[in-house]
């Protein structure tokens, strides 16, 4: 009996999913002179959208959340993790934040594939194309 309790209390440890990270703010605003100061950043990169779900980082995601699939020459098995990111499409001024919950294999270095919400509050909701340029910093 001992033995199917602590076999019942592991299994369901080990199906219960990872949490998602809480938000963290920016205490600070961001503009184009701290974008290229700033360590660990992208320019003038890709970004793509996809329909999310059970991403590589362990958590179901939603299309309504801010998700981020990293490239995988930057995704690092998983190190950036529920690491926020700061996003800027130049040609609509737009600035949202995500965090990582995927990996991206098909994306080159610096490229991002976002969620159809974080795609679409960056793109004024144009998913004609499904491609903009954007700029990218890691926020914290």
């Amino acid at each position: 009996m001992f033995k199917s309790i602590v076999l019942f209390v592991l299994a369901s440890a080990m199906a219960a999913p990872n949490p998602r990270p809480e938000p963290q703010p920016l205490n600070r605003p961001v503009n184009d002179e701290m974008m290229t100061k700033r360590e660990n950043t992208a320019e003038n990169v890709r970004a793509t959208y996809f329909e999310v779900g059970l991403g590589a980082c362990g958590w179901w995601n939603s299309n309504d959340d801010h998700i981020i699939a990293l490239n995988s020459a930057q995704f690092d098995n998983g190190e950036h993790c529920g690491k926020w990111l700061g996003i800027r499409n130049p040609e609509t001024e737009n600035i949202q934040y995500g965090y990582v919950a995927d990996e991206c294999p098909s994306c080159g270095w610096g490229e991002l594939d976002l969620s159809p919400s974080l795609f679409g509050a960056l793109s004024n909701d144009n998913y004609d194309e499904g491609v903009f340029n954007m700029n990218w910093w890691w926020t914290g």
